[in-house]
């Protein structure tokens, strides 16, 4: 299973709450600043950090790390506009 920020939708290379789904990293999202384990440990916080990202510009927190623009566009809006992944946030919170 492919691991991504529940905030943004970057694949991560690491598991953002661990091998177990339990054990949050608190590593840092390259594209959306968020601190894996905090920013993401409720459904409410990954809207109010999703909002916060989108509302500034929605600009990468680490800009070297910038992925290509039309790649990374075309996974993004398809992410971002999935009702599907905020309710699959919810079910992974609420199974935890």
């Amino acid at each position: 299973m492919e691991q991504k920020c529940l905030v943004c939708g970057l694949p991560q290379e690491q598991p953002p709450w661990g091998e177990d789904g339990k054990t949050p990293s608190f590593a840092i999202c390259a594209c959306c600043g968020t601190e894996f384990g905090y920013h993401d440990a409720t459904a409410k916080a990954i809207k109010a950090q999703r909002d916060r990202w989108l509302s500034s510009g929605a600009k990468w927190f680490e800009p070297r790390k910038k992925q290509s623009e039309l790649l990374w566009k075309s996974m993004s809006l398809e992410f971002l506009r999935s009702s599907l992944a905020l309710k699959m946030v919810v079910l992974m919170l609420w199974k935890h």
